[in-house]
């Protein structure tokens, strides 16, 4: 199966989002889960007791059955059992519901990309579930490269794209200074300066692009 590598954030507060399975594999799809305010259900005979103290989670415990996936916006299939992930693929398929197939990129229809973030911004990478373990190597090594400051730089470009958006009435005039804020040069020029003259800058350069007060 071909996937097309769409990076897309999903809201999933308050949804349903099932998980088949309660082993160590599933654990980690807990654990991911949980954070994201979701409600998680867990369906499985045996449940790992890593995933028992996660917060808000519904434990099914027995077998699975196609009916478990009724009404979920995401499924992740983590058994050990081969036949039992694929009658869950299955189920998820003809519901039209994404499933994500732990060891089996072929049934499943999205994949977790390992992901990491510094303050605002996140650095996802995938193989396309071809090796989840080199993913997750490269992603470490992609945080441990990024500098000190990527934190506050990037929420200063956030504060400058929406003060632009507010201030800036032409729409290449911002997208100018978005380019010129984030590029080496701009990024540069932020670390000359501290926090109270990054804020200064910032307003002389918004009235410079034309902006009004």
């Amino acid at each position: 199966m071909n996937f097309v590598p769409l990076n897309l954030s999903l809201e999933l507060a308050g949804e349903r989002v099932v998980l088949v399975g309660g082993g160590r594999v599933a654990l980690r799809y807990g654990r991911l889960v949980s954070t994201l305010d979701a409600c998680l259900v867990v369906v499985s005979p045996r449940i790992d007791s890593g995933l028992r103290p996660l917060p808000g989670v519904e434990f099914v415990e027995r077998g699975f059955v196609e009916s478990d996936v009724e009404g979920a916006r995401l499924v992740f299939a983590a058994t050990d059992d081969g036949a039992v992930n694929a009658a869950c693929a299955g189920a998820c398929r003809e519901r039209g519901i994404l499933c994500s197939v732990a060891d089996a990129p072929e049934l499943s229809t999205f994949h977790v990309l390992a992901s990491a973030s510094k303050g605002p911004l996140t650095i996802a990478v995938s193989t396309g579930g071809r090796s989840p373990v080199y993913a997750r190597r490269l992603r470490d090594a992609l945080l441990a490269g990024l500098p000190d400051h990527t934190a506050s730089y990037v929420e200063f470009l956030g504060r400058a794209r929406d003060l632009g958006q507010e201030r800036i009435l032409e729409s290449k005039v911002r997208q100018d200074l978005a380019k010129f804020l984030a590029s080496p040069h701009g990024e540069a020029e932020f670390l000359k300066r501290s926090s109270s003259e990054r804020e200064t800058w910032l307003e002389k350069l918004l009235k410079e692009h034309g902006s009004d007060d």
